[in-house]
């Protein structure tokens, strides 16, 4: 742990450690999943490699959760030690990349760790309130813009910062128990600021930019016709969103039928969901 770590310090560490990792390159996909079948075998000189090369990830993640009660540092080793589970656990045969399903461990061990420190920020009192409002306005523009909206569009409609929006959004995917108390001086429950049923399915986590690596790593369930329909739907994949009309044309059928494909590939996802291990879920269902 660095807490001992003045911020000069902490910061020529920081620097030092980047400077460290740059040095490991990326892998390719080819790469990654000869070395997940060495991995599988025992080979730990794999294990090591698949680890190096993906640091960089961490860090990537381990920055958004500054300020919050642990220093970077400490941060960016509970991260990696939600790489390494889920590098242990990772089957390339289910077509999802590694940084795909490692984004949900490393976010796990993070957060925890922030839980477990007991510094974590304290969530106003009327914090459910606001992130129920704020699911409700992001799904309402999502249907008027035929996309997912941006942080600074939900800004000009709710009145919130960009930073308090952040902050929603990201205490609305910790883990913990539904039945939990939002804060210590509310009757609410957790599970009340997840808003309406219907705003839990695949559909409502597409729009969800925090929750689409989650899902993503469950698309090894659906056709590759159905990947494409969603991956332009959504935008994901760094892909611009298609309307029904533009995806129609290009597959060319009709917008009705690109809407019953792209619901079909919702509710495989749904399903796929519903069948996830619970512990790798966190405890936390996104089924309808």
């Amino acid at each position: 742990m660095h807490n001992y770590l003045t911020a000069e310090d902490s910061s020529a560490a920081f620097k030092k450690y980047l400077s460290e990792i740059a040095q490991f390159p990326l892998l390719t996909l080819e790469e990654e999943i000869m070395l997940a079948v060495k991995i599988k075998d025992g080979d730990l000189e794999a294990r090591s490699t698949m680890i190096r090369s993906n640091l960089r990830l961490v860090v990537k993640l381990a920055l958004s959760y500054t300020n919050l009660g642990l220093p970077l540092l400490d941060l960016i080793e509970e991260g990696n030690i939600g790489l390494m589970k889920a590098i242990d656990r990772f089957d390339p045969a289910k077509g999802a990349k590694l940084s795909t399903y490692a984004i949900w461990w490393i976010r796990q061990c993070i957060i925890r760790a922030l839980q477990n420190q007991g510094n974590i920020i304290r969530l106003p009192l009327h914090f459910g309130e606001k992130a129920k409002r704020l699911s409700h306005i992001s799904a309402s523009l999502s249907e008027e813009l035929g996309r997912p909206p941006t942080e600074d569009e939900l800004c000009d409609e709710t009145g919130l910062a960009v930073a308090e929006i952040s902050c929603l959004t990201s205490a609305l995917i910790r883990p913990r128990s539904l039945d939990a108390p939002v804060t210590d001086s509310t009757e609410m429950d957790f599970g009340d600021t997840l808003g309406d049923d219907q705003e839990q399915t695949p559909l409502a986590v597409l729009r969800n930019k925090d929750l689409r690596a989650e899902l993503l790593a469950v698309f090894y369930v659906l056709s590759e016709r159905e990947r494409c329909i969603l991956t332009a739907r959504f935008g994901l994949e760094g892909e611009s969103v298609k309307t029904l009309d533009q995806l129609g044309t290009v597959l060319g059928v009709t917008r009705e039928r690109v809407r019953q494909l792209q619901n079909a590939a919702l509710e495989k996802l749904r399903l796929a969901i519903t069948a996830r291990d619970v512990e790798s879920r966190g405890g936390l269902s996104l089924a309808a």
